[in-house]
């Protein structure tokens, strides 16, 4: 046999010419018996080998392989869902700063400085959270008081008058118009509480403060009008405030 191209002799069973590598024709003849005659092509694609032992496996060892690709697989998935949900903000830090190590590195000039503008905007925004975070976590009670002002009070008890009712409870239940605020003398800390009540059958602005003394708090004393009452006094308020209860 020979190449019809370059005529080089060849052997019959060659698919290409060793020379020029044109095509050769084969002839139906030559063909495999399978598909002689049958105007189609010989598969030129090995099957993979997890064809073959499919087409070669009877059905039990079909099941048995797929059980045991399941045993392996479900495991190693379950892995690393479990890795990502543990590590997947690391792994995409990672995955960023690559990137842009990568753009640094093999970018052109433009992409390389937009890269650095990028993280250097990055940067300040971490410091910025960074720093926000540890104020908030070094001064809970000033952005308590922002919200609330006077909020260790107001939430606590006065124990010898109730154990359920909170300060601002009975307050807001016994004075009328009520408003908190908090200050700062001598070192300590103060939370001010000012309402209308009836006093001796007049209405009358009342000022109860409280003092802050580290986790606790007492009752520092007792304004009628802007002028100090007495702790007698004092006492005979809260016994009236807490009397309901």
């Amino acid at each position: 046999m020979y190449c019809h191209k370059c005529g080089t002799q060849v052997n019959g069973d060659m698919r290409f010419c060793p020379k020029c590598g044109t095509a050769l024709s084969i002839d139906p003849a030559q063909r495999p018996a399978e598909l002689a005659g049958t105007g189609e092509e010989p598969d030129e694609h090995e099957p993979s080998k997890l064809k073959k032992w499919w087409d070669k496996s009877s059905t039990s060892k079909r099941v048995l392989g797929v059980i045991v690709a399941a045993a392996v697989t479900i495991p190693a998935v379950i892995l690393l869902i479990s890795f990502l949900r543990e590590f997947g903000y690391l792994l995409l830090g990672l995955l960023i700063v690559a990137s842009f190590v990568i753009i640094i590195v093999k970018g052109n000039q433009e992409e390389r400085s937009e890269a650095k503008k990028t993280i250097i905007h990055i940067a300040l925004w971490g410091v910025a959270i960074f720093a926000a975070v540890i104020l908030f976590a070094t001064n809970t009670d000033f952005f308590t008081d922002l919200v609330k002002p006077g909020a260790s009070v107001r939430e606590a008890h006065l124990s010898q008058y109730s154990e359920t009712v909170t300060v601002e409870e009975a307050f807001d239940d016994f004075f009328e118009n009520e408003k908190w605020s908090t200050y700062k003398e001598n070192g300590y800390s103060y939370v001010s509480f000012n309402g209308v009540c009836e006093y001796l059958g007049d209405k009358v602005d009342a000022r109860v403060i409280f003092k802050i003394t580290g986790e606790n708090f007492v009752v520092d004393r007792l304004d009628i009008n802007g002028v100090e009452q007495s702790d007698i006094l004092l006492y005979a308020l809260l016994a009236k405030v807490y009397e309901k209860y």
